[in-house]
């Protein structure tokens, strides 16, 4: 569901049918967009226009938008994919053999991710 908040008002704007529980979300650096990961995949939902979009991928832990808004990365049990939040498509995808808990972007280059067996660990430039 998403509410909005105005002084102390709140109201509710949308219900979105998502079919699975959410595991993260995430807005994006323009706040024009929510991404959201659930066990199909990840959802899309537009705040101006109330569209929704599904990519279907998988189960997603945790997924981040890039500084720059151009990238998403999600964290699955082994790998990190990334996607392409206008066309909807993958972009590629780093296989770090174990089962990740949660990614981030440290900026544009950079994404660091934790894992339940190795940590935190950094994938990208120096």
């Amino acid at each position: 569901m998403i509410w909005r908040i105005e002084g102390n008002r709140i109201s509710l704007v949308k219900e979105l049918d998502v079919l699975y529980c959410i595991n993260c979300l995430r807005f994006s650096p323009d706040g024009d967009w929510i991404a959201f990961g659930k066990r199909g995949g990840i959802g899309l939902y537009c705040l101006e226009t109330g569209q929704l979009q599904h990519i279907e991928s998988g189960g997603v832990q945790s997924l981040d938008f890039s500084p720059n808004g151009s990238r998403i990365a999600s964290a699955h049990r082994g790998e990190i994919k990334f996607w392409d939040p206008k066309n909807l498509i993958q972009m590629g995808y780093v296989g770090v053999g174990r089962y990740l808990t949660g990614v981030r972007f440290i900026n544009d280059q950079q994404v660091v991710y934790v894992s339940r067996d190795a940590g935190v660990s950094l994938l990208g430039g120096k």
